[in-house]
């Protein structure tokens, strides 16, 4: 839990986690953010964007080493937006606070960008098993997104 800064300075890593009411997850979430940067042996931040969260989402990713940003602005691209802006990595990571990426598994994510072999890389979420995202979209949505 908590900065990771110290392991590698030359290359910075921030995970933004857009968050609206993920009370239940936002904390693990974060955990796990951290140990995905600690894992690919950098040096990083966990932003969590709150937009206007009413449960105590802001004040668990706090507790668990996050930066929060707030952006009042209602929407997750409006949250995206704040986030990307008070970004500090060079590496910039986008997931959601409710459990349903692989955070700890972030070096694998991030290698080709870290070799020069990309400048963009784009995950997709598959054997999804979070209880945080509904039945329908767990096993419906997301496997039958095209390719």
């Amino acid at each position: 839990m908590g900065d990771t800064s110290s392991v590698n300075n030359q290359i910075t890593m921030s995970v933004i986690l857009p968050c609206y009411n993920e009370s239940e997850s936002v904390g693990q979430s974060v955990d796990e953010a951290y140990s995905g940067i600690t894992a690919a042996s950098l040096s990083g931040e966990v932003m969590v964007v709150d937009n206007n969260s009413t449960d105590d989402s802001a004040n668990i990713a706090i507790l668990h080493g996050a930066r929060v940003i707030s952006e009042p602005q209602p929407g997750y691209g409006s949250a995206l937006r704040a986030g990307i802006a008070c970004s500090n990595g060079e590496i910039l990571v986008i997931a959601d606070a409710d459990l349903t990426y692989d955070l700890p598994g972030l070096a694998k994510l991030i290698e080709p960008i870290v070799n020069d072999q990309a400048d963009l890389v784009i995950g997709q979420r598959v054997n999804v098993t979070s209880k945080a995202m509904p039945l329908l979209h767990r096993w419906l949505g997301t496997p039958t997104v095209p390719a």
